[in-house]
């Protein structure tokens, strides 16, 4: 937001520079939510209506692999060395305890379809490994999930609100068309079951390829 500072400290005569804080403080007093969209392959779609939708987690994504691939000793070693690799890319710090979202709806259905596709990339590099992922593409329905997100949940909304108002009023002066970019929110907490805004299926809209 500096170029919006330099107007105001132009207009003003004197030096300002808080407009990204004052920008996040005046969108949480408004908001304590913002909406995302999550995409995925789920197994059983009731499970998202009863349960919500859990953040990552090695026991649980070692668990889904299982449940999927079998238990023979060529999975547990697919797994064993996926979690050696990932571990050393810093899957932990990036991945776990996180759910992984998008701020718009079109973004799911038009730019990332792979997760509708195959589910976590997690689970589709092990099918890879496996010479299985098409198995993927049997199971599960894909699906967009639409939640309420609280703000003390997501770390990203400061970052987020002030892009999103930067890139309006950007345009509302003219300096240069508006242009929505493909933001990434994430979410530290489960989301409840009362936090599903709507579940988007997209079992006849989006057709596995062959």
């Amino acid at each position: 937001m500096e170029w919006l500072d330099r107007l105001i400290s132009k207009v003003r005569g004197q030096a300002f520079s808080g407009s990204r804080q004052l920008m996040a403080a005046r969108t949480r007093a408004h908001y304590d939510c913002v909406v995302g969209y999550h995409a995925c392959r789920p197994r059983s779609l009731d499970n998202i209506r009863t349960i919500g939708l859990l953040t990552s987690s090695r026991e649980r994504l070692t668990r889904e692999a299982r449940e999927i691939f079998g238990t023979t000793p060529d999975v547990e070693k697919a797994i064993a060395d996926m979690w050696h690799e990932r571990g050393a890319l810093g899957w932990d710090w990036h991945d776990g305890g996180k759910i992984f979202m998008f701020l718009h709806l079109e973004e799911g259905r038009n730019h990332c379809t792979h997760y509708c596709r195959g589910g976590s990339e997690w689970i589709q590099r092990l099918g890879v490994a496996l010479l299985r992922k098409d198995e993927l593409l049997k199971i599960g329905t894909p699906a967009i999930i639409e939640c309420a997100v609280p703000l003390e949940n997501c770390p990203d909304w400061e970052a987020i609100s002030t892009q999103a108002v930067s890139e309006i009023l950007r345009s509302a002066a003219r300096l240069r068309p508006w242009r929505r970019q493909m933001l990434c929110l994430r979410s530290l907490c489960d989301i409840p079951p009362e936090r599903i805004l709507k579940i988007h299926d997209l079992s006849a809209s989006a057709p596995n390829p062959s």
